[in-house]
């Protein structure tokens, strides 16, 4: 099986994508750069955000997906989606979505290899992994087992967001955030960006029918940085555009153990009714 997976992914990552030419890296280059970004993770940067204006004029914009491209993509539908990231995308992510795209939830064979060996560490993204914790809850599920969820019907969600949503909840979701916060455009995984903002602004409806009152309500999120500096003055003064999507807690003390380092960065959001998102 693992053969045949290799070959449908050499197979996938020969296919071009005729709408966004672009100059793109091998794979040995890919994970070259993957390490030398690992290598530099703890050191101190500069936190910046992007102008007020990039809000005003739209997701759109900012991923360079114009009105005839984002036409011609969206008749492709999930199609789109794995012409980028087996075009962009590193081995690992190129895993992530097979087994988003094509897998079953949690079985032995279609478990991706890198995910394999961090469950075997028990570490992932700096915390402890068991096995019972990977996609839990998730036995047995293909993606249209999620695209038919109480939750996904409650959101009308597509199938492509849903494929973007489970994409992002894995190691692949730097190819929706790093080109998002290196400002650049058009973005290679753009059509991953667009599902994946559309299905969280839906995902919203979820909440609004199942507890309407306590969704206009009020609430205080936190998300805490590690190793960064913010120009306290140049954004109290400006203000700016976070340009790409954000973890938050609604616990201080868990933003504050993510921020520890350094220099920690604290954010205190207040949001109400559309604005906290979904998850």
């Amino acid at each position: 099986p693992e053969q045949q997976q290799q070959q449908q992914q050499q197979q996938r990552g020969a296919r071009a994508d005729p709408t966004a030419p672009a100059t793109l890296l091998q794979d040995g280059e890919k994970e070259k750069a993957q390490e030398e970004e690992e290598d530099c993770k703890y050191a101190v940067s500069t936190m910046v955000f992007g102008h007020a204006s990039m809000a005003a004029e739209g997701l759109n914009v900012a991923i360079g997906l114009d009105d005839r491209v984002l036409a011609i993509e969206l008749r492709h539908g999930c199609e789109a989606l794995e012409r980028e990231v087996f075009s962009h995308g590193r081995l690992e992510d190129r895993q992530n979505l097979e087994y988003c795209y094509h897998g079953i939830a949690r079985h032995t064979e279609h478990v991706p290899a890198h995910m394999k060996e961090k469950i075997a560490k028990g570490e992932y993204h700096g915390g402890s992994l068991s096995e019972e914790d990977f996609d839990e809850g998730h036995d047995g599920m293909r993606l249209d087992d999620f695209l038919l969820a109480q939750e996904s019907r409650l959101a009308s969600l597509t199938r492509p967001e849903v494929l973007a949503l489970r994409l992002y909840t894995t190691s692949s979701y730097p190819c929706f955030t790093k080109p998002l916060r290196d400002l650049a455009c058009p973005h290679p995984f753009r059509m991953c960006v667009y599902h994946l903002s559309t299905g969280l602004k839906k995902l919203r409806a979820v909440a609004a029918k199942r507890e309407p009152e306590r969704f206009a309500q009020k609430i205080t999120l936190w998300r805490g940085l590690k190793n960064v500096r913010l120009d306290v003055g140049q954004f109290l003064a400006e203000g700016g555009t976070e340009v790409a999507p954000m973890s938050t807690t609604t616990e201080m003390e868990m933003a504050l153990a993510y921020a520890e380092s350094d220099s920690p960065v604290l954010m205190q959001i207040e949001a109400a009714g559309l604005s906290p998102g979904g998850s």
